[in-house]
């Protein structure tokens, strides 16, 4: 008897349809959030087409009295598993269910914060104002969360050594955040996944005296002597794994400099 008589069978296959018709629906807004014409929206619409293609050859077999043949059918059912197990990541890629559950998973992508400091590279290492002699120093906060978002993320000066600056323990500024004298600073943000985050942290002359901690409590002076010191500063949030990191600073030529400890 052809795979296709029995009620089983048919029910079967219509429920395939069904789940075909839940994961479309499922990764419609993904499409979206992607792109129409992403490569996966492209692959996912290539899939639908030969299915829809070989299931209607089938009807328009049967109502015409010719049962499909068991490859017709075989060939159907492979189409279909394959509709079944597909999901459409937000970047367009396309995988199998089992990969994107394996990849939601993977105890590596838990949210995590990390601080970073490259010196001599753009954006951790600004010179600026006249002649370019003013040097800024800044450290990076990425999330290393490939899927998550982290929230209410907060860079704080943990201490200071010597301790000049009676406001340490205090947050430190985000890049560019200059709000008006009656505005406070900004005091967290929320990170993207896979995104990064400036703090400004110090800033000098090579003629002056003092350098600027650039911390977020208006009314204590951000001016420090400059001398040797060490610094340490940590990143929290809502739902990542913190980190701290040490650094010191010490002369070098006209600029002090900052390196890791």
């Amino acid at each position: 008897m052809p795979w296709f008589t029995t009620k089983g069978q048919i029910l079967q296959t219509l429920a395939a349809f069904f789940v075909v018709y839940v994961q479309a629906r499922n990764a419609w807004p993904d499409m979206m959030a992607s792109n129409y014409f992403s490569t996966g929206a492209i692959l996912f619409y290539v899939l639908v087409a030969v299915v829809l293609g070989s299931s209607v050859s089938l009807i328009i077999a049967i109502k015409r009295g010719r049962m499909p043949s068991p490859e017709e059918i075989a060939d159907l059912k492979a189409k279909l598993e394959v509709m079944t197990n597909v999901a459409i990541k937000k970047d367009g890629a396309i995988q199998t269910c089992e990969e994107v559950g394996a990849a939601k998973n993977r105890p590596d992508d838990k949210a995590t914060l990390e601080i970073l400091w490259k010196p001599g590279e753009m954006t951790y290492h600004m010179h600026y104002g006249e002649g370019m002699r003013a040097l800024h120093y800044r450290i990076c906060i990425v999330n290393l969360s490939d899927t998550k978002l982290v929230r209410n993320v907060r860079v704080r000066l943990e201490a200071l050594y010597p301790p000049v600056l009676p406001c340490v323990p205090c947050l430190l500024r985000q890049m560019n955040d200059i709000p008006g004298p009656y505005v406070p600073y900004k005091e967290s943000f929320d990170l993207s996944p896979g995104k990064e985050q400036f703090i400004d942290l110090l800033a000098q002359g090579p003629d002056d005296a003092n350098m600027w901690v650039l911390h977020t409590v208006k009314g204590i002076p951000e001016l420090v002597k400059k001398q040797p010191y060490k610094l340490i500063i940590s990143v929290t949030s809502d739902n990542a794994a913190s980190d701290t990191k040490t650094f010191e600073l010490f002369e070098n030529g006209p600029y002090w400099h900052m390196r890791y400890t």
